[in-house]
């Protein structure tokens, strides 16, 4: 896992080192909507969006490509209603926190993968790569995962234009991108994936001094404030957080729930 050189090279990246893992399973593709609208009719559960009044929402148009609070934002309205995807049963759910992530994965016996668990499955084994299929994001004139197209330093018609050039300007539903040689579909682009991990960003640092010869299934520190995000989004670009791909460490806190994030579930696997 990590990183000790490359372009854009960030610290908590640093340094490559060893992972031992157990056998384990992880969902082919993030939880649908669909998936998640039927655990919350069975069970009742209310998530954090619902029980705070508010998600973070992506709006069209400002001038300095903020997130704002939206009231009443739940996962059922995630976008803009101009996107025409919101309850839409094949695309990832999104506005759902990490805490809803993890009630959902227990509810169905599972759990959150770890970060090490991730990124293994993600990478199909070979992650000296920054993406699965390789190092660059078109392949074949084609782009091989849905991420932003444009700028972020204007707003207006003109920039909107250029944003769909992946075939989608927000979320893209589940499937529409290859898997990886072990089945693992979408896990790039589209939405950050929750993992269990706490973030440290010398976590690395301290796998690698006190583990040289590789650390036993690893999940992250004991404590935190923030857990790891995984993959990066659809509002992701190269311009501004690099985020997707298999090194970048996303964080954020467990309780809050924006429109670029979900999840899927993994569950250890016992001889």
């Amino acid at each position: 896992m990590g990183r000790s050189t490359g372009a854009h090279l960030r610290w908590d990246e640093y340094p490559r080192h060893r992972v031992v893992l157990s056998a384990f399973e992880i969902d082919s593709t993030p939880v649908s909507y669909a998936q998640f609208l039927l655990f919350t009719e069975k069970t009742g559960y209310i998530t954090s969006a619902e029980r705070q009044g508010y998600a973070m929402y992506f709006e069209p148009g400002l001038a300095d490509w903020k997130w704002v609070v939206k009231p009443g934002a739940t996962y059922h309205n995630p976008f803009p209603e101009e996107a025409g995807i919101n309850g839409h049963s094949e695309y990832p759910v999104t506005n759902i926190s990490w805490l809803d992530a993890v009630a959902f994965c227990s509810y169905h016996n599972r759990r959150l993968p770890t970060e090490a668990e991730w990124v293994y499955a993600v990478s199909g084994g070979n992650a000296d790569r920054r993406f699965p299929w390789g190092d660059t994001l078109i392949s074949n004139d084609r782009y091989m995962a849905n991420v932003w197209q444009g700028q972020f330093t204007e707003a207006g018609e003109n920039h909107r234009i250029s944003l769909d050039r992946d075939g989608y300007r927000y979320l893209a539903p589940i499937g529409m991108y290859r898997a990886n040689r072990w089945g693992v579909m979408g896990a790039i682009g589209n939405v950050w994936e929750y993992t269990s991990d706490w973030y440290d960003p010398e976590y690395f640092q301290y796998l690698a001094t006190e583990y040289p010869e590789g650390a036993v299934n690893p999940t992250g520190p004991e404590h935190g404030t923030l857990k790891v995000g995984r993959g990066g989004s659809w509002w992701c670009s190269d311009e501004t957080c690099r985020g997707f791909g298999l090194f970048y460490r996303g964080h954020g806190r467990p309780d809050q729930s924006f429109p670029n994030q979900g999840f899927r579930c993994a569950r250890s696997i016992t001889e």
